[in-house]
């Protein structure tokens, strides 16, 4: 995507000046340290929570079934409050920016705790 927006603010004359501003919001945005890093913890997330969505729809299951799943997702993404620094470790820090002023306070592990436990108590 981002070589997309890229692409619309080299070639200005090619674009309305609308496309070229919102190429440059959305390309400064997804170049922050912050976005990738809850894009990627997100994508963990619904990556385990997803299976357990699809079992609670279907109404043909057992109650003791759909209470172990949910059992089963919650130890998951507790499993994965222990494990930041792989998390941390899968994210190409050097490719993204610290420009804004918030982003010079970033506190990813922080963050990762807070979200996790957020999830996890909303299950």
């Amino acid at each position: 995507m981002v070589e997309l927006f890229d692409t619309i603010t080299q070639n200005t004359e090619d674009w309305s000046s609308d496309a070229v501003v919102s190429a440059m919001g959305f390309s400064s945005w997804l170049s922050r340290k912050s976005t990738h890093f809850f894009i990627s913890l997100f994508s963990e997330i619904y990556g385990i929570t997803d299976s357990l969505y699809d079992i609670l729809q279907k109404k043909s299951l057992s109650i003791v079934f759909c209470n172990q799943s949910i059992a089963d997702t919650i130890d998951a993404l507790q499993q994965k409050l222990s494990n930041f620094e792989r998390f941390s470790d899968s994210l190409k820090e050097s490719e993204l920016s610290n420009d804004s002023p918030i982003e010079r306070y970033f506190d990813p592990k922080r963050l990762y705790e807070i979200v996790l436990n957020s999830v996890i108590t909303k299950i």
